[in-house]
This record gives C-alpha cells, sequence and structure tokens, in this order.
C-alpha cells in the first residue's frame, strides 16, 4: 500500500473525492442494473453524494484560504488514513463493493452503501484527531457528523425494506408475469420475519 502525506487541507481533498467517485460508482451501478427499484434507489443515492461534494468542496475552498499552508501530520496518521481512504478512493474500493453487493437488489445496494459510510466516518474521525487546528476540527467533525446522519438515513431505509430478491438476473429465464423478480431462478426473501427468526425466510404469494 502506498502511503498518502496528508495535511488538513488534503484531508478535505479526498473527502471530497470520496463524494464525487461515490456519486459516479452509483449512476454507473444503474445503468447496470435490471431492477427499475433499484435503479431509484442508486440515482437517489447518486443526487445525495452530489449533495454532499458541493458541500464538502466549499468547506475546503474556506480552509484553503484561512490555512494555505497546513503542516502535514506524522507517519502514523498518514498510513492509517493512507488504508481508509484506499478502500473508498482509489481504484477497487467502490467497484469492488459493487462486485460484493450486487446491483439489483435495493437492500444489497443499501448494505453496500453502508459499509462505505463506515468507513468514511473512520477516515473523518481520524482527521478530526489528527490536526492541531481547532477550526480544521470544526470542519472535519462536521463532515463527520453529517456523514453519521446519511448512515441513519441509509439504515433507516434498510429497515422499512419489506422483501428483498436474491440471485442475480437471467435473461434466458425472463419471465414479465412474476411478482417482483425478473426471472424464475430469483427468490424473494421476507426480510422481517427472516430478521426476527434469525434465518432467510422466504415471501409467500399473497401474503401482502
Amino acid at each position: 500500500m502506498n502511503v498518502h502525506s496528508f495535511n488538513d487541507i488534503e484531508g478535505l481533498r479526498i473527502a471530497a473525492e470520496m463524494e464525487r467517485r461515490g456519486g459516479e460508482y452509483y449512476r454507473r451501478a444503474a445503468k447496470l442494473s435490471h431492477s427499475p427499484e433499484a435503479v431509484d434507489m442508486l440515482l437517489f443515492l447518486a443526487e445525495d453524494e452530489a449533495r454532499h461534494l458541493a458541500e464538502f468542496e466549499k468547506l475546503a475552498r474556506r480552509v484553503a484560504q484561512e490555512r494555505p499552508a497546513a503542516p502535514e501530520y506524522d507517519a502514523d496518521t498518514n498510513a492509517y488514513l493512507s488504508a481508509i481512504a484506499a478502500e473508498i478512493v482509489f481504484p477497487g474500493g467502490l467497484m469492488a463493493l459493487g462486485a460484493k453487493h450486487g446491483f439489483d437488489s435495493p437492500q444489497a445496494i443499501l448494505e453496500g452503501a453502508i459499509e462505505s459510510e463506515k468507513d468514511s466516518i473512520l477516515f473523518y474521525s481520524a482527521l478530526a484527531s489528527a490536526t492541531q487546528d481547532e477550526n480544521s476540527r470544526v470542519v472535519f467533525r462536521e463532515i463527520e457528523r453529517q456523514e453519521r446522519g446519511h448512515l441513519n438515513q441509509l439504515t433507516q431505509m434498510l429497515s422499512r425494506i419489506d422483501v428483498l430478491v436474491d440471485g442475480e438476473f437471467v435473461e434466458s429465464l425472463k419471465d414479465l408475469k412474476l411478482r417482483f423478480r425478473g426471472s424464475s431462478n430469483q427468490r424473494i426473501i421476507d426480510v422481517p420475519r427472516s430478521l426476527r427468526e434469525g434465518a432467510v425466510r422466504l415471501w409467500k404469494e399473497g401474503k401482502y
């Protein structure tokens, strides 16, 4: 792993880059998804990332004006921040999440987004602890607060999902008569029941 040199300004630049690449990931995933519901979810998340990007870029400009020669962090902090950022910002980060969670299930998409948000919160918390400038610390804590709010929002959205379509869409098994599913190999999981009983439980037709 390459160790990157961080200071307050660079930390904010990476924060903005996280949001930019997150938005790109969700937009690309929307083009790959076969599920209309999943596409709506992905585009919603992309718009949310765009709002965060605008906010973080504004914060970065403010800190750059106030502290144009911000000192670098120590070697241990640089190594820790580099490890976190590499999972999200650099090649293989977010797209690896896509390969792991898939693009067709709203629940899987939310789980991938939640995983990414947790890494982001760790990153911003470490920045707040590393800086020697109180104004910068306030900025990093504010970003962390916003990300925690985003994480809470995603978690609430996940808790409201009643059913999960599990399995890859197979074009040769496509059947427009199926409810919720795109192809006959997919199964429908009853999420609330599965969570209550601690095991996968399939949704039964006509339950809702």
